[in-house]
């Protein structure tokens, strides 16, 4: 899994969640949308080995909510928005497997919500290639 692929899967479950209510966005920031929108984006990952071949992964995101600017109770509307994200964020459907959030946070900066959210995944690496056996020789000597 990559971690685009796991943008994918949170991309994914906004757009479910929220439907036509909220534009979801990636990549790429909205420009002059007439409204509110959401922009998900990975702000880091980071792996450690956990046994043998096994590592653990951890995808870190931030979901910013760019509210309406004509809206005058926006504190509450970012309250509401941050509860309905927990929601939405707690499991991710993958392809795979389904993914449960590690920890979420919620921050509001500039007037806008910003949520923070990892998922861990365990990660299977592929063991290095043997080398092949090279040629054997045998020397046989006797004893007098």
């Amino acid at each position: 899994m990559r971690g685009n692929y796991m943008l994918s899967a949170v991309t994914k479950a906004l757009a479910d969640h929220f439907g036509g209510e909220i534009a979801v966005a990636n990549e790429t920031v909205i420009q002059d949308v007439p409204g509110e929108y959401l922009f998900a984006s990975q702000i880091n990952s980071e792996q450690k080995p956990s046994n043998w071949r096994f590592h653990d992964r951890f995808y870190f995101f931030d979901i910013r909510f760019h509210p309406d600017g004509k809206i005058q109770t926006q504190n509450k509307r970012m309250a509401e928005i941050a509860e309905r994200l927990r929601e939405c964020l707690a499991y991710i459907e993958t392809d795979d497997q389904p993914v449960k959030a590690a920890s979420m946070r919620t921050e509001t900066q500039d007037g806008v919500l910003h949520f923070f959210v990892d998922y861990p995944l365990r990660v299977l690496l592929k063991p290095p290639a043997d080398p092949k056996m090279l040629g054997l020789s045998i020397d046989e000597n006797l004893k007098e």
